[in-house]
């Protein structure tokens, strides 16, 4: 049988009034090689012309509540047929610009605090109707691309991990709390800057930001090496996948660990951060804490482990230095 798999569904950006799902092929692959099912939605745009808030507030909260539908889909589906091998606690939502806004919300917004009248007829009925499967449309944790939040009370210690990435001088959505200058909503919105120091309240709240010292909007994207940016999601994505699985202890410091190609079928490489001349020793085990194979290195050379004699699942490594230790998951194909 194949494992189930992690899975990130992204948002486009276009202000919703524009944007299509293909725009994010690229991403999607990019992640789908380094072992996630992606999935892109392409929510309602805003159709008509915006003449005040009231109408952009109902567009915005279309989008919401289409990705907020797309995450209860893939849920459902991965709880009955499963025709995606996605494990149904580990959906993540991510999103650019407006669907970076939707993201934020399906991450954050409970039902319960959301003010229906805000809400036309039409959308008060489906969302009694998001709430009426039983199928919860929460994500295991959120990716904002310079998205902003229009409540900031919504922002609770129990809420969804987040992971952010955000220009300090961007001012269609701003990084802290401010007002658009590009959009018709001229109401506080609350950016990255704002949240991120909001959840720094919470010592337990797993959340990552990288701000930019720079104008612009989305601009940052030219800014980060390909390798490191879907290295950084995969770092918070690894921090959440792993909480859900065997804990092998804390560490102040995690050693970087790049699993190529991760999922595998015959042999799996590790690219290590550890000091040439440190000795460590290399786990590898099965979810609940059996170790199925084991050995000690004098020092960080090109690693393979081999996996021919695993069957098809998932797995952590564990990997042991004087320094640090750390923990990551793979998943095996043959």
């Amino acid at each position: 049988p194949i494992p189930m798999r992690p899975a990130i569904l992204l948002a486009h950006g276009g202000g919703f009034v524009s944007g299509k799902k293909e725009s994010l092929q690229k991403h999607c692959t990019e992640l789908a090689h380094r072992g996630y099912v992606c999935a892109s939605v392409e929510y309602r745009l805003i159709d008509t012309l915006v003449l005040n808030e009231k109408d952009y507030r109902e567009g915005a909260m279309r989008a919401v509540m289409d990705v907020a539908y797309a995450v209860q889909f893939l849920r459902s589906n991965a709880l009955q047929h499963n025709d995606f091998d996605i494990d149904p606690e580990l959906i993540f939502v991510g999103g650019f610009s407006a669907g970076a806004v939707a993201a934020l919300h399906v991450n954050f917004l409970d039902p319960e605090e959301l003010d229906v009248n805000i809400l036309s007829n039409v959308l008060r009925q489906e969302l009694q109707m998001l709430l009426s499967t039983g199928v919860s449309y929460r994500p295991a944790g959120a990716l904002s691309f310079a998205g902003a939040l229009l409540d900031s009370s919504w922002i609770d210690p129990d809420d969804p991990p987040l992971m952010s990435f955000h220009n300090t001088g961007d001012r269609v959505l701003p990084c802290g709390k401010g007002i658009s200058q590009r959009t018709i909503y001229k109401s506080p919105i609350y950016g990255s800057c704002f949240i991120h120091e909001k959840l720094n309240e919470f010592p337990a709240y797993v959340h990552k930001s990288r701000i930019f010292e720079r104008e612009g909007h989305m601009n940052f994207m030219g800014l980060i090496p390909a390798q490191s940016f879907y290295k950084d999601i995969g770092q918070f994505a690894k921090s959440v996948i792993c909480s859900q699985y065997a804990s092998l202890g804390k560490t102040e410091r995690l050693i970087d660990i790049d699993y190529l190609p991760n999922p595998e079928q015959n042999r799996l490489r590790l690219s290590l951060s550890l000091s040439d001349e440190e000795p460590f020793s290399l786990f590898v085990l099965q979810p609940d804490g059996t170790v199925l194979y084991e050995r000690e290195y004098s020092h960080a050379q090109r690693i393979y482990l081999p996996l021919s004699r695993l069957e098809n699942g998932v797995y952590l490594v564990h990997l042991v230095a004087a320094s640090d230790q750390s923990m990551g998951r793979i998943m095996i194909l043959h």
